[in-house]
Parts: structure tokens; C-alpha cells; sequence
């Protein structure tokens, strides 16, 4: 009858349901029955043990009370007894505490509404259709790296099996949607419906109740400890013996519920992770195998990203500067391409078996679905910017225990300390600049054309006398100018943290002004603390000036005794660089040259890019003219910045390339196209402006070893000691 309906109705299409993904055969489901059963056996012995060691006490206590009332047996011996009856008992009653014990505490979390977030609720309802699954009742955004499909508390979730999917901010921020799909069909796989589904709850339940009470009043678990050491920490103080010995106790008296859990674990581990394989198995399914094995491998590296942000919220904490937008600063952490390992495995989780067996297992699979879509999770949502600031904050309010008004909210990419790679290399060429000049220079300052020019040509003497005596300068001068370095760094860093302000406060975005030293969140007044700190930058600027010259002096005349000692002399090192140091110098100079520009566009990109693709009323029109206007700047200062470099050669060794070819060259970390012309130039813009002091940052590095390794072996291994009085120096 269905079918002469749709005969006699062509124009209407007809609907083909695809089958259903998720398929869990019956030797799975025995085995998650078998673990439901042994698991709460294990639970159940437990409250057996209780009793029988309860009633084995009042056999004993009666027996010990009829010896002592009739006088039998050795006083010392009845009296030993009777201490160490009381010991048990106070054992045995301790053993009770997993039966009292907290449930870990949840993470902080933002609930989102259908109407809200329509693309996600339609994802997820397209997934629980391929699944077979009821959708989820409710959607809890956290800060966190992974998927929890749990039940809703209370009766609902109980009875009537209604389930809440809490999803990592992390995870939405840097997957695409295709691999966002995969990682959202995974977790919720992995509970099937029926009867197996509510073994799956019981022994997951009854799993992190025993892991629980098998903890030591002494131990927290890995959450807990992340936020212990986030506070300050008191003194810590040798344990005397009373704590030992309470310690003593604790451990023997938890030793039963201890080797329960890790036999429960044992036992339910094979039935957990063959229910992870068919959940692989169903997402490779509607991914296909080769986009399986990159969404796996993307999860992994947003775990690594979520673990270096944990560490830079630490370092925030104590400089009392953190991070406005958790999410934008995982993104920027995630490891490359390059980063990544090959044998990335996922042993935090017990349900997951490693790396290489998932992939290994999915083998062969090809994709049963129709289902494609390309493009950023964060894209698709609406208003991702705000809801990431909002997990943020909720994350330091309620899941660390902060108190937001001690701390300034700076944009992510002034954040520093995730231990990504590419941080690191940046960190160690800025310490070497800091090394060689004693922390007189800043790294983001020219050191270049501040020496008059004079026709005299020194010898390798006089370099070697100039270099001697800088040092001698510098040493007498180091307290002096370094207090006026720091001055530049802060009225330098407040002006980046004002422009973010500013921005903000002009599209609407709240944030309180306090932090900033302004009264109201107005960008007048934001615009006025910005003109004050640039005339603080130009002072200190000019104050520095005068004692960057010996600083110049020396290095030029560093890298002057590798261009003058002859080839016979120099060591090998020095003699390979000989080549390389009028690329690296001409590059240095005009690059030096465009520093004024670098720090307007790094100011202006910082807070560009904390603003994010959305964050205030798109529709507005104080949104689109601030949008035009910073598209604006960005072309005319990007302009000025690159404008010349096409004949300057790259630095790199061995490359072909102009220096404004190497900028240009896209990066490893592919971002998704802007629709809007002006801001797919905005952000290229912005990646080009990072790649500039990246590049920048290399030379003045590599000259500096350079200047270093000359000094060591041209001036103080030198054959004769050279006096510095000789070379005066003028500061």
C-alpha cells in the first residue's frame, strides 16, 4: 500500500533510511552482562566483608569479655588483646567511608537550548538516527578535551534512560565538523540502548564508585589536583609520626576496597574496550577509515593542547594574567603536523584500547554513509566566541576557585607557557638576545643604526679592545637601564592589552574596565590610556637609545672579528657562519627598520584575533564599522611592513626565496577561509605580521650566536689579553 502511495505521489521524494551504524554483536553484549554481573558481585562481596568482619567481632568481643570476667588467661596477654580488638574495630569502622564517599566533583559547565544552537541539536539528531539511540535530552558545554555521555540526575535519567551529552569547548574549537561528528558518534556508541546499555551505565557507575572509595584521604584524582595546585601553597612541613602512623592506617585499612576496584577493572576492561571497537567501528562507518584515522589522531592532539593549557593557566596564576578565551588558546596550542607522533596512544581512558589497535581494527571499513560536511565545528555554531568566554570564566570561577577581579583577562595570544614547539624555539632565541646583552635589550627593540658612521677602520685590536670594554659599561650600567627596559615592556604590554579593550568595548563585548586602569568601558577613554602609553613607550624609548649604542658597538664589533680574522684562524663553526652573515645582517636591518610597524599590527592582532569570527552583534552597526575600519589598518600597515622585502634575500640556509616570499608562504596550521574578502585579506594579514617576528626574532638569534661564539673564541681566547681603557664608550 506504501508503495502505490509513493507511485501515485512522484513529485513528493522519497526518504531512503540508511542502516543503522552501530552494531554490537551478541558475544559483546554476553561480555558487558558477565561484567555488569561480576562487577556488582565484587561491590556486593565488599558490603559481605563488612559483616562478616562485624559479626566476627561480636563473637570475638563476647569471647574476650567471658575470659576477662572470669579471669582466664594471662593478664598482659588479655590486655594486648583488647588493644588491638579496639584497633580492628576502629579499622573496620573506617572501612566504611567508600559507602560516604563524594562523587567526584563535575565540571563547570554551560547548558545550551535547541534554539540556540540549532546546527549542534541537528547534528546530534542526524548521529542518534545513524546510531539507533534516542537523541540526548540535554547539551552541557565544559572546559574540557573529550566527550561524557551521561544520565540525567535524578529519576528522569534512572527510568526513564534520558541521557546529557557534556562536550569539551576544546574539542568544538579545534576539530571540523566532520571529525567533531566522528568524536560525538564515538562517546555516544559506546553506550547502546537496551538492556546492554544499562549494564553499560552500571558497570561505569559501579566502576567510579569503587575507584573513589579506593582512594586515600591522601590522594585526589586528576582534576582535583589541578586545582589544588593552582592556589597558593602553604609551607610544607616534615610529617611527624602521628601523621605516619595515621597514614599507616588509612593504607591498611583501604587495602580491601583497593584490590576490589583493580580486580573489578580487570575484570570489566575486555567488555569496555570491545564496546570501544564497535564504536570505532561505527564511526569509522560514517567517516569512512582514512578520516577516522585523522579525527583519532586530531583528538589526541587536542588532549596534548588541553594539557599545555592547563600548565599556562598555572604560569597565569602567579603572574596574575590570564587568558580570556580557553578555547582560542587550545587552538593555537594543538600541535602540527610535524609535532605529532606516530604512536600516539589514548591510556588515560580505560574504555579505549591503544592507538594502534583502534586503527587496526577499522581496517577495511569503508564509509556507509552519504553524510559529508566540511568547514570549522566553531564556524557552524552560533555566537562560539562568547560561549568559549563564558566556559572560561566559569572554569576559573567555579572549577579553580578564582576570583576574577585579582586577575587581568588578556587575549590568547598573549598567553605564553604552553610548551608548544614552536614556543619553545621562540622562547630559546629570546633568551639567547637576553643572555649575550645581559637583559639590556629587548628583543623586540632595533639594535640597528645608532652608531655613528665613521670613515675609520679598526682593526681585530680595536674590536677586540671595544668588546672588553662594553662589558666593563655594561656591568656598572646593568641596574640602571634595566629598570628602564622594563618600563618599555610594560607600557608595551598594556598598550596590546588596551587595544583588546578597545576593541571590545566598541563591539560591544563587556569586560571590566577596572583591570585595564580605565574607569568606564568606554573606547574614549580606552583611546586615552592607549596615546598615554605610547608616549611612556617613546620616553623609555629614548632613554634606552643612549645606552643601546655601546650595546651596538659590541655586537657589531663581535661579528666585525669574524668578517676580519683570517680564514686559518677562525674554528670551523665561525668559518661555516662567515658566509652567512651579510644575508643575515642586511635582513636584520630591514626588518629593524619596520619594528614601529611590527608593534602596531601585533597590537591590533592580538585583539583582532581575540575577538573571534563572532562575539558581539554581528548585525550591528558599531560591529561592521569597526570591522571596516580595522580591516583598514591592516592593509595599510601590512603594506608598509612587507613593502621592499622582495629584494631582500631569506636568511634561511639554502633557500632561494626572498624574504617577503618566505612571509607570504602559508603555515602548517591550516585556517578555515573567511567568506568576506576584506577579512580573508584581514587574516592573512595577521599571519603574516606573527611570521615576521618569528623571522625576526631567528636572525637577530642567529646573529647573536654568532656575536657569542666570536667573542669566546676571538676575544677571550685570544693569545694575548687586550686592555680596554684604550676604546672609550659614550653612553
Amino acid at each position: 500500500m506504501s508503495r502505490n502511495a509513493s507511485d501515485s505521489t512522484p513529485d513528493v521524494p522519497t526518504t531512503i533510511k540508511e542502516r543503522v551504524l552501530l552494531s554490537v554483536p551478541l558475544h559483546v553484549r554476553l561480555g558487558v552482562f558477565a561484567a555488569a554481573f561480576w562487577v556488582g558481585l565484587i561491590v556486593t562481596s565488599y558490603a559481605a566483608l563488612l559483616i562478616g568482619i562485624g559479626v566476627a567481632m561480636i563473637l570475638g568481643w563476647d569471647f574476650a569479655f567471658e575470659r576477662l570476667a572470669l579471669g582466664q588467661g594471662n593478664t598482659l596477654l588479655n590486655a594486648a588483646l583488647s588493644i588491638a580488638f579496639v584497633a580492628l574495630v576502629v579499622t573496620w569502622a573506617w572501612m566504611f567511608r567508600p559507602l560516604w564517599v563524594r562523587p567526584a566533583k563535575k565540571n563547570a559547565g554551560l547548558e545550551v537550548r535547541k534554539i540556540d544552537q540549532p546546527a549542534l541539536f541537528s547534528l546530534l539528531s542526524i548521529i542518534s538516527d545513524r546510531l539507533g539511540l534516542r537523541p540526548p535530552a540535554s547539551v552541557i558545554l565544559t572546559w574540557s578535551e573529550g566527550l561524557t555521555l551521561n544520565r540525567v540526575p535524578g529519576l528522569m535519567g534512572g527510568l526513564g534512560g534520558k541521557r546529557e551529552l557534556e562536550i569539551g569547548i576544546a574539542l568544538l574549537g579545534g576539530l571540523s565538523t566532520r571529525h567533531s561528528v566522528g568524536a560525538m558518534l564515538n562517546s555516544m556508541a559506546q553506550v547502546p540502548k537496551g538492556v546492554t546499555g544499562l549494564c553499560t551505565w552500571i558497570v561505569r557507575g559501579l566502576l567510579e564508585w569503587l575507584d573513589r572509595g579506593a582512594r586515600s584521604v591522601f590522594e585526589h584524582d586528576a582534576q582535583e589536583q589541578a586545582m589544588a595546585e593552582t592556589v597558593a601553597k602553604k609551607s610544607r612541613r616534615k610529617a611527624g609520626p602521628l601523621k605516619r602512623a595515621w597514614k599507616a592506617f588509612v593504607w591498611v585499612s583501604q587495602r580491601p576496597i583497593w584490590i576490589m576496584d583493580r580486580l573489578a577493572r580487570l575484570l570489566a576492561l575486555p567488555a569496555l574496550r570491545s564496546l570501544a571497537r564497535c564504536a570505532d567501528a561505527a564511526e569509522a562507518r560514517m567517516l569512512g577509515g582514512e578520516n577516522f584515522q585523522e579525527s583519532l589522531t586530531d583528538r589526541m592532539a587536542v588532549q596534548t593542547a588541553v594539557q599545555r593549557v592547563g600548565s599556562l593557566v598555572m604560569q597565569g596564576i602567579a603572574a596574575h594574567r590570564l587568558p580570556e578565551n580557553l578555547a582560542q588558546v587550545a587552538t593555537k596550542a594543538m600541535p602540527t603536523a610535524t609535532e605529532r607522533p606516530l604512536g600516539m596512544t589514548d591510556r588515560e581512558s580505560a574504555r579505549h584500547p591503544l592507538h594502534g589497535k583502534r586503527l587496526s581494527s577499522v581496517q577495511g571499513i569503508v564509509k556507509a554513509t552519504a553524510w559529508d560536511e566540511e568547514g570549522a565545528m566553531a564556524a557552524l555554531m552560533g555566537r562560539f566566541s562568547d560561549i568559549s568566554r563564558t566556559i572560561t570564566q566559569m572554569h576559573y570561577q567555579q572549577g579553580l576557585g578564582l576570583s576574577l577581579v585579582q586577575f587581568k583577562l588578556v587575549a590568547a595570544g598573549e598567553s605564553r607557557g604552553s610548551g608548544s614547539v614552536q614556543e619553545k624555539v621562540n622562547d630559546e632565541q629570546t633568551a639567547a638576545i637576553c643572555r649575550y646583552f645581559g637583559g639590556l635589550v629587548d628583543a623586540d627593540r632595533p639594535l640597528c643604526g645608532l652608531v655613528t658612521p665613521s670613515s675609520y677602520q679598526p682593526t681585530v685590536v680595536d674590536l677586540r679592545q671595544q668588546v672588553l670594554a662594553v662589558r666593563q659599561w655594561v656591568q656598572g650600567r646593568s641596574q640602571q637601564v634595566g629598570v628602564v627596559v622594563k618600563e618599555w615592556r610594560q607600557a608595551w604590554q598594556r598598550w596590546r592589552d588596551l587595544e583588546m579593550a578597545l576593541l571590545y568595548s566598541r563591539v560591544g563585548i563587556r569586560l571590566d574596565s577596572h583591570q585595564y586602569g580605565v574607569m568606564a568601558h568606554q573606547p574614549k577613554l580606552y583611546e586615552e590610556e592607549i596615546a598615554r602609553q605610547r608616549m611612556v613607550m617613546e620616553y623609555s624609548d629614548d632613554a634606552l637609545k643612549v645606552f643601546d649604542e655601546p650595546s651596538e658597538r659590541r655586537f657589531a664589533a663581535a661579528l666585525g672579528l669574524i668578517m676580519m680574522t683570517p680564514d686559518i684562524q677562525l674554528p670551523e663553526a665561525l668559518a661555516a657562519m662567515r658566509a652567512q652573515l651579510p644575508i643575515w645582517g642586511h635582513a636584520y636591518g630591514e626588518m629593524a627598520q619596520r619594528l614601529p610597524v611590527l608593534w602596531e599590527l601585533l597590537a591590533l592582532a592580538h585583539a583582532r584575533d581575540a575577538m573571534g569570527s563572532s562575539g558581539g552583534d554581528e548585525s550591528s552597526e558599531g560591529w561592521q564599522e569597526t570591522c571596516r575600519d580595522l580591516n583598514a589598518r591592516f592593509s595599510l600597515l601590512g603594506g608598509q611592513l612587507i613593502s621592499g622585502l622582495e629584494h631582500v634575500p631569506d636568511p634561511a640556509a639554502a633557500s632561494e626565496l626572498s624574504l617577503q616570499q618566505r612571509l607570504l608562504q602559508p603555515s602548517a596550521r591550516q585556517v578555515s577561509p573567511s567568506t568576506d574578502p576584506a577579512e580573508a585579506q584581514t587574516s592573512e594579514i595577521i599571519r603574516v605580521t606573527f611570521n615576521f617576528q618569528t623571522v625576526y626574532h631567528e636572525v637577530f638569534a642567529l646573529l647573536v650566536g654568532a656575536a657569542e661564539l666570536a667573542e669566546v673564541h676571538l676575544v677571550d681566547g685570544a693569545p694575548a689579553a687586550v686592555a680596554a681603557e684604550p676604546v672609550a664608550v659614550n653612553a
